[in-house]
């Protein structure tokens, strides 16, 4: 076993050496078009709930700029001809549906009105794909879900006179009549327990107040009846959160005798689930928790008065592991003065936060209170500038408020001396205030500000030379609702022309990733940081890559039509003297083998095209990517 090991190790070494490096491409928009006018005349409409899709998008259309009335159901794939309605005529919607991706399909609540019923409804993104799949349900905002196997996870019930008068049931639903059952007759959620349907290691955990139990119960459930149950009571517990990490479960509640918050961690077992830490009653908690990246810790935000100050938390699930790192100020409502994310980034986790010396400044840490300090201060002094901050696209984006340039965005590598200024793009002490960015090819296209106060498109490639407008709209871009977005190589928005009103729109670009095929990301603990899709394709049909249990060391094997017979090679190396992480991909095959790799603190998604064998060349092609990622 150790000798193929090491022969596989060597064809690698061997492939690599004959191949280059895949240079990025730039993105190259053209003009805008308009898909539709979707409400004819000057007034406009409004789109909400804008869901991507493997084949584009759907999104709710409602008549009029102030979205009221009832909406209808749309589906674009970026094209005039593509933006089409989608509702059948026996289907009416509520006034705020709630739209769920679980992949192919999107499911929401409807009323069918041949029978005035409520149900369950589903779409693939065409008229004939929207069905009822179950009748006389209520959901509203009863309703969550969470994807699992290609599985809708939903609380439901039967319908009532008062939405408060649903005695909920736990459901699941493959997107078939047959495939949509029953998995618990009654449940007593908690308050809040909307947000806490949470996947780990293959399973879907909730918490349930059941009165049987006369406690709070942490349950488990595979998306069947047989797979769902009881994992372990909390004795003295209510809730507040539960959410799941890469190595576990962490659950926030308080000790119903005093008040007390406590903090418990799980494997996902009865006896893996342990009590942490306990904090006194007036102790809360600022959540979700947020992964450090490779630092295997994860965060909270405890405040309390008088005992315990208010301060930046990480804990591994263990008691000795769980500390503060940084103490922060505190705001006029007695809250700590800290984003409520944090930013994998270089090999550290980057924060914005007030320590009440400084101003609210970017942070980085290591995990340990030693090793937290100031990265990047914006402003000497207590004072600040900085108004936002994130990670975009492999770096640290920061906007700044200025006396003289305004709110205009900055792009940094983590130090002082690495953060520079992406543009004055509303020039002069005006600000652009730019907002809702969005990955477009290789590129990333975002809203600004001009200097009448009207949003338009930008683009940018993170350079002040690569940054540049691509509209200028009468009546400026819409920056509410969820747009805009890129649907396959469109980019799509809402713009008012000064002529149709506020209508939908699409920019079209070259150089886009082509859209991932259908299914889950691949992903494994020897390639940590990414997940990845393969298509492998040989007499022109293509067929799903599938993982493979056994590879050589810091390699993701991908197998296609031969279940063990592994074809592709996945490798994420470095940082590279460059300083980049760089894809290394080698096949063993003649087909056709197209590789998706997506880093998954940033989203960022690389697209790799390795050609099928030409004829009369004995050749493996593979490659590496000298620009692949940023740590």
């Amino acid at each position: 076993m150790e000798s193929s090991r090491l022969r596989s190790a060597a064809v690698l070494i061997v492939l690599l050496s004959l191949t280059a490096s895949m240079p990025a491409r730039a993105a190259i928009f053209g003009e805008p078009t308009l898909l539709a006018d979707l409400t004819p005349g000057p007034d406009g409409s409004t789109v909400r709930f804008f869901v991507p899709t493997p084949n584009g998008a759907l999104f709710l259309l409602y008549p009029g700029q102030l979205g009221a009335g009832t909406p209808t159901l749309w589906a674009t794939d970026g094209t005039p001809g593509g933006t089409v309605s989608i509702e059948p005529p026996d289907l009416e919607l509520p006034l705020a549906p709630v739209l769920w991706l679980t992949e192919p399909y999107v499911y929401f609540d409807g009323i069918d009105t041949s029978t005035g019923k409520p149900g369950l409804w589903r779409t693939d993104g065409t008229l004939e794909g929207t069905v009822q799949i179950a009748e006389d349900l209520s959901f509203g905002t009863r309703a969550k879900s969470l994807s699992h196997g290609g599985l809708l996870v939903f609380l439901a019930g039967a319908p009532a006179a008062e939405p408060e008068d649903v005695d909920l049931e736990l459901w699941a639903s493959d997107g078939t009549a047959a495939g949509t059952v029953r998995l618990r007759d009654y449940l007593q959620p908690p308050l809040g327990v909307f947000g806490s349907f949470v996947e780990y290691a293959g399973a879907i955990y909730y918490l349930d107040d059941d009165p049987a139990l006369t406690a709070l119960a942490l349950w488990r459930t595979d998306g069947t009846p047989g797979g769902t149950g009881l994992v372990k009571v909390l004795p003295d517990a209510s809730f507040q959160l539960l959410w799941s990490t890469s190595s576990g479960l962490y659950l926030q509640a308080r000790r119903a005798t005093d008040g007390a918050l406590a903090l418990w961690a799980s494997d996902g077992t009865g006896a893996g689930t342990h009590l942490v830490l306990t904090l006194g009653p007036q102790s809360s908690l600022v959540t979700p928790a947020q992964f450090l990246g490779e630092l295997g810790a994860w965060t909270f935000w405890a405040f309390s008065t008088p005992s315990i100050a208010p301060a930046i938390w990480v804990s591994d699930g263990t008691a000795g592991g769980t500390r503060p790192i940084l103490e922060v100020a505190e705001d006029d409502f007695g809250a700590p003065r800290v984003d409520p994310f944090i930013v994998p980034f270089a090999g550290r986790a980057y924060l914005a936060a007030d320590d009440g010396n400084t101003g609210r400044e970017v942070w980085r840490t290591d995990g340990t209170p030693e090793g937290t300090e100031i990265a990047i201060e914006t402003e000497p002094g207590p004072a600040s500038s900085l108004v936002s901050f994130r990670g975009l696209a492999g770096k640290l984006y920061l906007a700044l408020q200025d006396p003289d340039l305004g709110l205009e965005p900055r792009i940094s590598d983590g130090t002082a001396a690495g953060t520079h200024l992406l543009g004055d793009l509303c020039p002069g002490p005006c600000s652009s205030d730019p907002l809702r960015f969005s990955p477009a090819g290789n590129e990333t296209a975002f809203l600004a500000r001009d200097p009448d106060g009207r949003y338009q498109v930008w683009v940018t490639d993170l350079t002040a030379d690569g940054t540049m407008p691509l509209t200028d709209f009468a009546g400026g871009v819409s920056a509410g609702g969820s747009q805009p977005l890129a649907v396959g190589n469109f980019f799509v928005f809402q713009a008012n022309d000064g002529v149709t009103g506020t209508e939908l729109w699409a920019l079209p670009f070259e150089g886009a990733v082509p859209t991932p095929p259908l299914g889950p990301w691949l992903s494994t603990d020897a390639v940590p940081g990414f997940e990845y899709k393969v298509s492998i394709t040989g007499g022109g049909v293509p067929i799903a890559g599938t993982q493979e249990p056994q590879c050589i060391p810091e390699t993701a094997c991908v197998s296609g039509a031969v279940p063990g017979r592994s074809e592709v090679f996945i490798r994420v190396v470095g940082p590279k003297p460059n300083g980049k992480l760089w894809p290394t991909l080698v096949k063993f095959s003649t087909s056709e083998i197209e590789i998706w790799i997506r880093q998954t603190a940033t989203g960022m998604i690389r697209y790799y095209d390795l050609e099928g064998a030409r004829p009369g060349f004995d050749e493996l092609p593979g490659l590496f990517d000298r620009n692949g990622f940023e740590p």
